[in-house]
Formats: C-alpha cells, sequence, structure tokens
C-alpha cells in the first residue's frame, strides 16, 4: 500500500490566501474543500481552484509517493514514533526540492493530532529540518486546501480509485490544463514534480 505527501511551495503567503478568500465568497463556496466530499457544490470550487493554481508562476507543488506503515496509521496518536517517520519522509520532499531551487523558508501543515505537527512533533520537525514551520487547522487555510485537493486528486489518478463522476471530473480538468494524459510517472513540468 501507499500515500502521498506534498508540499505546495508558495511565494506571499497572505496574498493568495486573501485571493482565494475572494474566489471563494464570489462563488458563494463557504465548505472546506475535500476531495473526499461528494459536494454537488464542489465542482466550480474546484476548477477555479484549479485554474488559480496552474495560472500563478509563483505556485508551485511537489508530491512524493512513500511506503504505507504496516503497524498503522501515520496520524494516530498510538504511534508517535510513526508520526516521526512522517518527519523523515518531509526531508526527502524538502531534499527533492533543491533541484528546482524553490525551497520554501517556512512550512504551514495541517494540525493533525496529539502527535500531529504540535507540541513535540512540531519542535523535532523544525530541528530536523530548519525550516520556520506553523501547523494550522486546514479549514483556516485557503491553501492548505489547495495542496490537500491536488495531492489527492493526483494520487487516485495513480492509484486509479476515483470513481465518483465529480473527483474524475475535477482531476481530469487538472490534467488538461497541464496538457498531460496521466500522473503515473515521474514528472517535472515545473508546475508540478511527482516523484513516483
Amino acid at each position: 500500500m501507499m500515500f502521498f505527501i506534498g508540499i505546495l511551495n508558495v511565494e506571499n503567503y497572505p496574498v493568495h490566501e486573501e485571493q482565494l478568500n475572494t474566489l471563494r465568497q464570489s462563488l458563494k463556496y463557504r465548505t472546506r474543500l475535500k476531495y473526499k466530499s461528494n459536494d454537488k457544490y464542489k465542482v466550480e470550487f474546484a476548477k477555479t481552484v484549479i485554474e488559480y493554481f496552474v495560472n500563478n508562476q509563483d505556485l508551485s507543488l511537489v508530491i512524493k509517493k512513500v511506503p504505507y506503515p504496516n503497524t498503522g496509521q501515520l496520524n494516530n496518536p498510538s504511534f508517535a514514533s510513526l508520526s516521526y517517520q512522517k518527519i523523515n519522509f518531509y526531508k526527502e520532499l524538502l531534499d527533492d526540492m533543491l533541484s528546482t531551487n524553490k525551497i520554501p523558508s517556512k512550512i504551514i501543515t495541517k494540525y493533525q493530532s496529539i502527535n500531529g505537527p504540535s507540541g513535540i512533533f512540531n519542535s523535532k520537525f523544525q530541528s530536523e529540518t530548519n525550516k520556520d514551520f506553523e501547523a494550522k487547522v486546514t479549514y483556516n487555510s485557503n491553501l492548505l486546501q489547495m495542496a490537500s485537493f491536488l495531492c489527492s486528486s493526483i494520487a487516485s489518478d495513480v492509484r486509479k480509485v476515483a470513481r465518483v463522476s465529480k473527483k474524475v471530473e475535477v482531476t481530469n480538468y487538472l490534467k488538461s490544463l497541464l496538457n498531460i494524459d496521466s500522473f503515473n510517472t515521474n514528472m517535472d513540468n515545473g508546475k508540478i514534480i511527482i516523484k513516483i
């Protein structure tokens, strides 16, 4: 089994948060953007977010396939050591970003659990990666929602698991704007870097 981690590289973080919030308000979309959701109103906002990502030069995504531990879910508080393993996955991903010359000075990630990016885990992440680090509730960050949505769309295409028409539609829309047929191979088009 596999799962994917990703880093959305952003310049001018507050500006993009505000612009995405303006788009959200113009479409009257108040729900958190989640790939798992089958919300019928999601498609229009999801496509708007995808267009925003593709058309902004200072946004890029690096995503990496990593092995899923056999001993339990990484976000389960019972598996603190596996949470630390996630740090190593992110360190590898940051190393992969060296070739892009797009190394983030600050990392903002979703607040996960008691052993997620908070407390001891937060401090360890900062010391291990030497990055300014902040955990936020996903609901309060349009960019975190964008990053999670893009990663999930790509992961579903790689796994060939998307069956719901709305999910297939938004993933196909992302591929069409990027002018690609599939996310099944390593790629680096300057906008999205995928390490399979």
